[in-house]
């Protein structure tokens, strides 16, 4: 068996807080400001904030053997408290952005759920969202097929270019 381990290193890192407006994606806030700043790969952590829309998926087993897990139907929640999330902002297909999110959140009757957040579908309420970015100029992640899963998922990758302009 081999090792799942991938990993690439780079010392090279900028730290920042962005903020997402109120009334806006969670994707088309984090990507029109990265893309303003010509980032290609970041790693996001969200403070608490409330969504007007909350929406997330599950990826149960896939049970026809094809892939290892297959994101189900999103689930919509309407408004609430985005607890916790994380994400990773890099290369998809083609190298288009893409941006990989799981959250925590906690609904308007204070049930709990999680998962992959639709980022195009989350909506910011009304005090916006806060985010800490750690971009990475030489390394990052990009859409690959693991062989293992039978998916395209991340991996680290590494450009001897710079990619931003912080």
């Amino acid at each position: 068996m081999s090792s799942r381990v991938l990993s690439v290193d780079d010392w090279d890192v900028d730290h920042f807080q962005l903020s997402i407006n109120a009334g806006e994606s969670i994707w088309n806030g984090v990507h029109q400001a990265l893309d303003k700043a010509a980032i290609r790969f970041a790693q996001l952590e969200f403070a608490p904030g409330m969504l007007d829309l909350a929406v997330y998926h599950t990826a149960p087993p896939e049970t026809t053997g094809k892939t290892l897990v297959k994101y189900g139907t999103g689930i919509n929640i309407g408004k609430a408290l985005l607890f916790s999330a994380n994400a990773v902002y890099g290369l998809g297909k083609n190298e288009a952005p893409l941006l990989h999110c799981h959250g925590f959140l906690i609904d308007a009757g204070n049930r709990m759920h999680g998962g992959h957040l639709s980022v195009m579908d989350c909506i910011a309420g009304g005090a916006g969202l806060t985010l800490q970015v750690t971009s990475t100029p030489n390394t990052g992640f990009a859409v690959e097929l693991d062989h293992t899963s039978n998916m395209h998922v991340f991996h680290p990758v590494r450009y001897e270019r710079p990619s931003h302009g912080i």
